[in-house]
């Protein structure tokens, strides 16, 4: 006859199975969510649309300019052209 109670072949030594193997499961979780994070923290392209296009740059400060401007719009100095 068969003990009643308890299922045989589990014990102490199977529940520390499950426990390491759980333990292992939510740190692979863990890690695999931090990559996911990360991955998201890149830098994306900016929405707006710029254009240099009929631009041009201040020889003093670097600041972009319209080509019909004759003097620049930051520091004031004389543009080429």
């Amino acid at each position: 006859m068969l003990p009643v109670g308890r299922p045989s072949g589990g014990g102490i030594a199977g529940t520390a199975g499950f426990v390491n193997v759980a333990g292992i499961a939510g740190i692979a979780g863990i890690l695999a969510s931090l990559a996911i994070v990360r991955r998201e923290r890149r830098p994306r392209e900016s929405p707006f649309a710029t254009s240099t296009e009929g631009e041009k740059r201040c020889p003093s400060c670097g600041m972009g300019n319209q080509v019909v401007d004759r003097t620049c719009i930051s520091c004031g100095a004389d543009l080429p052209g």
